[in-house]
């Protein structure tokens, strides 16, 4: 299974690391330096555009700053058809993740949303909480790759798990 990983900062980049133990991880960051540092440092792949990495991967992991970048970010892709994931571990809105979500379905793209908590520290030991929200036959699909990086619990539906990690930053 591809991986792919958009947005390199302080959570992503150690996230994309702890996966790329375990499996091949294409990444896409709008800083070319640090796609190329974590290429260097992990053997991750660069890719060149955010459709490259979409076409070579078959679940694709976003860590932005908020919902209303990832919705930019995802508002030109296209799918090839094949079934694919997006698990977004970015603090996110929920109302605009169901936006997102039925926007991917419709191109065939399943949408799990998985905000992370435990800071820089635990992101660097793959030892942070993930709290997933979705389609409960696509978590235990994702589970192991979860796993590389957190310890994953499931909320419920989709944007579930954006809404309680609002509730936790409170």
């Amino acid at each position: 299974m591809n991986i792919g990983f958009i947005g390199l900062g302080t959570m992503g980049y150690p996230i994309a690391m702890n996966i790329s133990k375990k499996y091949k991880v294409n990444i896409f960051n709008r800083t070319i330096s640090k796609s190329n540092k974590h290429s260097n440092d992990y053997k991750t792949i660069i890719k060149k555009s955010i459709q490259d990495l979409f076409d070579d991967s078959d679940v694709i992991f976003t860590c932005v700053s908020t919902s209303n970048i990832l919705n930019n970010i995802l508002k030109d892709i296209k799918n090839n058809g094949s079934k694919k994931y997006l698990i977004d571990c970015t603090s996110g809105n929920p109302d605009t993740t169901i936006i997102i979500h039925n926007y991917l379905k419709e191109i065939n793209i399943e949408m799990l949303d998985s905000p992370i908590s435990g800071g820089p520290d635990k992101a660097l030991k793959g030892n942070l909480c993930s709290m997933v929200g979705g389609n409960f036959e696509s978590f235990n699909i994702l589970k192991d790759i979860l796993l590389t990086f957190s310890n994953p619990i499931y909320v419920g539906e989709i944007g579930s798990a954006h809404a309680l990690k609002a509730i936790n930053n409170i």
